[in-house]
This record gives C-alpha cells, sequence and structure tokens, in this order.
C-alpha cells in the first residue's frame, strides 16, 4: 500500500504542474509562543464564503490551508470542488446573458456576463460579449472598412438604407480630420420604428424551381417547407441531403439545408451538446449572418467546459479512483483536442495503472 501511495504521490504532483495550480508566494511558519492561525481557521473561513456564494474568495482561503496543511488530501478535493462549481455557475449565468442578447435585452444580458465574471473573472466569452456585443445605450461603434458606403452601412447597421444620409453626416466628420479607412464611427442608437427587421430567409420566400423534378422528390421538398416553418430542422436535413448533394446548383435546397443546420446547431449550443453543435455547423457552406460569432461562442464554450471535465479528473485521481479520471479526461480530449496537459495526465494515469497491477 505503501508503495502505492509513493506512485499516487508523485503523478498526483505532475498532475498539478501540468494543471499550472496556482502558489501562493508567501510562506506561513509558526514561530514558538505566536498565535499564527493553522489551516482548521482557513478551513472555518473558506465554508463561510461558500455559504455567502464567494467562491472566488473561498477558493483563496482554501489554497492557504493546502500551504499549511498539505498532507490533509480533503483540501485539495475541496479546491476542486469549488473550482467545479465556480465554472458551473458562470457556465448557468453565460448562457442566460447569451439568452438575453437574443432577446436584444442588453441591460439583462449586462448583469448576466458581470455576473458570470464575479465567479469566473477570466472567463473569455463573457468578457468577449461585454467588449463587443454589448454597446452603450446611446451609441454604436462600427469600424469602416474598404468598400463601405454610407448606403452599406446603414444596411447593416440600421437594416434601413434610407438613413445612409444619417451615416454620411458622422462619416464625414471623421474624414474632415484626415481619417482614412479602417476608423471607427460612432452611430446613434435609433428607436424600432427607424429600423427595418431583415425578412428572414424561409422556404416562403424562397422562388420554387421543381419544374424538372421528379414527383418523390417534390414531396420531399414540400415536407421540408413544412417543417422549416414549424422550426424542426433536424427532421429536414435527413431529408434534402442527398437531394442537395444530387443538385448542388439548387438555390432552394441549399438555402433549406443550409438554414437548417445552423439553426439545429445553435440550438444544440444552447442545450450544452457542444460536440453535435460543432459538427452540425461544419455542414453549413453558406456565408449566413451571425455564423461566426456562433462559431467563436461555441469554442470559448468547449474550451470552459473541457476544463471542468479537467478539474473533475483531477477530483477523481485524488481520490485514487484513476478509472473515472481518465474518462474524465478523455472528454476534456474530446472538446479540446489540443489540451495537453489533459493527454499527459492520461498518460501518467495509464502508467499508473500498469504499475500499480504489478505491486498487486
Amino acid at each position: 500500500m505503501s508503495q502505492r501511495l509513493h506512485y499516487t504521490t508523485i503523478i498526483l504532483l505532475s498532475v498539478f504542474c501540468a494543471a499550472g495550480c496556482a502558489h501562493f508566494s508567501e510562506t506561513f511558519t509558526k514561530s514558538p509562543g505566536s498565535e499564527t492561525p493553522g489551516s482548521g481557521y482557513y478551513l472555518e473561513k473558506a465554508d463561510q464564503q461558500i455559504r455567502k456564494d464567494e467562491l472566488q474568495i473561498a477558493a483563496s482561503y482554501l489554497e492557504i490551508a493546502r500551504q499549511l496543511d498539505p498532507e490533509n488530501k480533503k483540501i485539495p478535493l475541496k479546491i476542486n470542488i469549488v473550482k467545479d462549481e465556480i465554472f458551473k455557475k458562470a457556465d448557468h449565468h453565460f448562457g442566460k446573458g447569451v439568452v438575453a442578447l437574443d432577446r436584444h435585452d442588453q441591460s439583462e444580458a449586462r448583469k448576466q456576463f458581470l455576473t458570470v465574471l464575479r465567479y469566473f473573472p477570466e472567463h473569455k466569452a463573457a468578457l468577449n460579449c461585454l467588449k463587443n456585443r454589448i454597446h452603450p445605450e446611446t451609441q454604436f461603434t462600427y469600424s469602416v472598412q474598404k468598400g463601405d458606403t454610407p448606403r452599406t452601412i446603414a444596411e447593416k447597421v440600421y437594416k434601413n438604407a434610407d438613413l445612409a444620409f444619417l451615416v454620411e453626416y458622422f462619416i464625414q466628420s471623421k474624414r474632415q480630420e484626415g481619417k482614412l479607412s479602417p476608423f471607427l464611427i460612432h452611430l446613434p442608437v435609433l428607436g424600432k420604428k427607424w429600423i427595418q427587421l431583415p425578412t428572414r430567409e424561409t422556404p416562403a420566400n424562397i422562388t420554387v424551381k421543381s419544374g424538372s423534378d421528379n414527383e418523390k422528390d417534390n414531396q420531399k421538398r414540400a415536407l421540408a417547407k413544412q417543417l422549416f416553418e414549424k422550426g424542426n430542422y433536424k427532421k429536414i436535413i435527413p431529408i434534402i441531403q442527398e437531394m442537395v448533394e444530387k443538385n448542388p446548383d439548387d438555390s432552394e435546397l441549399m438555402k433549406l439545408y443550409n438554414y437548417s443546420c445552423y439553426y439545429e446547431g445553435k440550438t444544440l449550443f444552447k442545450k450544452k451538446q457542444f460536440i453535435p453543435a460543432m459538427k452540425m455547423l461544419g455542414q453549413v457552406t453558406m456565408d449566413l449572418k451571425g455564423m461566426d460569432q456562433l462559431r467563436s461562442d461555441l469554442i470559448i464554450a468547449m474550451q470552459n467546459q473541457s476544463e471542468i471535465h479537467y478539474r473533475r479528473g483531477v477530483t477523481f485521481f485524488v481520490n485514487e479512483d484513476l478509472e473515472k479520471a481518465i474518462t474524465e479526461w478523455e472528454e476534456t480530449l474530446a472538446l479540446a483536442p489540443e489540451n495537453q496537459k489533459a493527454r499527459k495526465a492520461i498518460e501518467n494515469a495509464r502508467n499508473l495503472l500498469k504499475k500499480l497491477e504489478g505491486v498487486q
């Protein structure tokens, strides 16, 4: 048993080094007669902060307790439980923020993303949304690029090309400053009555070109359009996938297929089925509005989820449940194949399993 613990300790140290766990620069020494608090004091402080939902502060107290009592195996386990809860709550509020953005409720979205940062200050997706997707209520920042015209900018920002005169006013002020593209302009946020919402691409406004199709294909096309109107995107894809492969120049079929894959990928993302969502979006071949942002948000969410699985693996490892630890780290790699610390942890755990089998 002592030899098994020896091997476990060696690998555990390598795992924590690979994970880049934070170390406190202070060293806690207890001189004779001093009343320096022990690890129990900081564990109690951590519990108090957990009850207050101040998880970052709690994690800091637990780190101090671990430094004071490095032989206590329960402390690293508790640290990972707290950090796991931090990721879960941050992910929950991030999802609510994304929903608020979809409703164009910027105030609620801002509130949710700030809550995310309260739990997890390094949450890249929340920081990105606060920086690039939530704008002041009085103005909208637009980067003027080569080839932009007041009319095209008005269409992009306001969905109303007739407001080109307004955009021209703000562009002219920059040109008077000697600015050349690319440069930023700050456009006013207008009331909804000024904005013409774009017509959603649906089969209802796509010209039907089925004169040369056989009756069976016509029936499939009609069914797919009905399903699209009902939002049953998942059922559409297998119905028309073969038709699309045979008729890649059929614009109606291509739009049906691409928009169905896009909306289904978005649905899977909201359900946190990240890998199926990425596979679904990989089938989109058209340049659809919002596609780049959706892919970016999905990649960040997958990275955050992979970190949760990694930390769970560490928790199982601390409990000497190597099989479950390996399973969690494999989930990490499925979400983030470039995660070298998980790959190394799996290798170390498998080597340890072989050695332990030899000891037994």
